[in-house]
């Protein structure tokens, strides 16, 4: 009795201390570029991928939450538009872009959903770009592959908008974040941006696993309670 009694105390304490992830468990921001061959001004086969800095990709952020998002400028800007790998000679980028900004958390025992806010204030992007806002799984198990994933195109401003996954594994990263997509930009062009706030992030129990955490608390109460009657 002992031992259940030090267990259900167990997780009684981390759902009374708040031990689930949020905005503060998250990783700072880090970046990632997929670099694809340009297809006539659409995405051609896959060349390579690295990690990128965030101010590389073209992501503006002082805090980590409220970032301003532009196409990216760098390869056509550092090489004058002169290099035929990343200009097309005519005044236009020769490459096609993911260029991902995003945080990460590892997900630990017990948080198996996970949802995530964001508002997005300001929005003048070029068409010929595309915001995906997103909330996804990496298995390593499995080569990192994307487990699960919930997002959405951004093409407008848009109030507070929530992602959400469920069915989480322990040990997967979870990553929180935006992805720009488009040819590599001739800054001479003016091509916008977009303006998002990160405003929230939970990793908790599914409904059914808190409900059935609750109830054993209560009989913890409850053994409590009847413990203290019966030594009194």
């Amino acid at each position: 009795m002992k031992k259940k009694l030090l267990a259900a105390a167990a997780v009684m304490g981390i759902l009374c201390s708040g031990a689930f992830a949020d905005l503060t468990d998250l990783a700072a921001a880090a970046g990632w570029m997929s670099v694809f061959d340009n297809n006539a001004g659409a995405q051609g086969g896959y060349l390579w991928g690295s990690g990128w800095g965030v101010a590389d990709l073209k992501t503006v952020t002082s805090d980590d939450l409220t970032l301003e998002l532009f196409p990216n400028i760098n390869n056509y800007a550092d090489t004058g538009g002169t290099d035929a790998y990343w200009s097309d000679l005519a005044g236009d980028g020769n490459k096609w872009l993911e260029a991902t900004t995003q945080r990460e958390h590892v997900l630990v025992a017990g948080e198996t959903a996970a949802s995530f806010d964001f508002n997005v204030s300001a929005f003048d992007l070029d068409s010929r770009y595309t915001l995906q806002v997103f909330i996804k799984t990496l298995d390593p198990l499995a080569g990192y592959g994307v487990s699960a994933i919930d997002s959405v195109d951004v093409t407008g401003t848009m109030g507070t908008t929530t992602l959400s996954l469920s069915s989480l594994v322990e040990g997967q990263i979870l990553q929180v974040g935006y992805q720009m997509s488009g040819l590599n930009a001739n800054p001479a062009t003016d091509w916008g941006s977009v303006t998002s706030t990160m405003q929230d992030f939970q990793a908790v129990p599914e409904p059914a696993t808190f409900g059935l955490l609750v109830i054993s608390g209560g009989g913890l109460v409850m053994f409590r309670r009847i413990r203290r009657y019966y030594s009194a």
